[in-house]
């Protein structure tokens, strides 16, 4: 049987994981009246953020790194964050304005005389003073996992090739909420998942503070 990788084809796979029969009519997990697949839903998004979050964990960030650029007005000490970096984790900023590598901005976490820190958590302050002339910064994001709301929607930060692991933690996942023991099968087939998906992420780029490795995981662990 073949699936499809957005929403509705993690959800198929997802039913048929805990059914074993997509025929069936009395499926477990069925939601309200209107919206039957809401709990399935939910599943989804609940397994797709705890997978994403794992693999930073184990992986490093390498792979869930984003640019995204904005511009500073000359002389302004404060800047409003863009809507698209507004709740990622900020973990570079870079003076760009005269070329696409830029220049490495100091970012603290504290007020430090010309450096960039937070004012409040939307707000970022530049010194006392901001820059002297309109700066282009491109700030090198962790990117989060954004709920699949529709079911052409896909979960961006799984490659292709593993996103049925979705599926497999959700199912686990909801077994979990029902107050059920998962069978040991699928944990281990979880596990398996799991772990070609950590080894291809920490082994595919080159990186001097990710080195590879392969963690060997406790067989009931997920």
């Amino acid at each position: 049987m073949v699936w499809t990788l957005d929403r509705k084809g993690l959800r198929e796979k997802l039913s048929f994981i805990l059914n074993m029969n997509p025929k069936q009519t009395n499926q477990d997990f069925i939601g309200p009246t209107g919206n039957t697949n809401k709990y399935l839903d939910e599943a989804i998004n609940e397994a797709y953020r705890a997978v994403v979050n794992e693999a930073m964990l184990e992986c490093g960030y390498d792979w869930f790194k984003r640019v995204y650029s904005f511009t500073w007005a000359a002389d302004a000490d404060t800047q409003q964050v863009p809507d698209d970096i507004l709740g990622k984790d900020i973990l570079e900023l870079r003076d760009t304005t005269d070329d696409e590598m830029g220049t490495p901005l100091v970012f603290c976490d504290y007020w430090v005389d010309g450096a960039i820190h937070w004012e409040d958590r939307k707000t970022l302050r530049w010194g006392t003073t901001g820059p002297s002339r309109i700066t282009t910064i491109s700030a090198v994001c962790l990117e989060n996992p954004q709920d699949l709301v529709s079911d052409n929607d896909e979960p961006f930060l799984i490659p292709v090739r593993f996103r049925d692991i979705i599926s497999w933690k959700a199912a686990i996942l909801l077994r979990t909420m029902a107050d059920e023991l998962a069978p040991e099968s699928w944990i281990l087939r979880f596990i398996e998942l799991q772990e070609q998906l950590h080894t291809t992420l920490a082994r595919g780029k080159p990186s001097m503070n990710n080195p590879s490795r392969i963690r060997i995981s406790d067989p009931y662990e997920f």
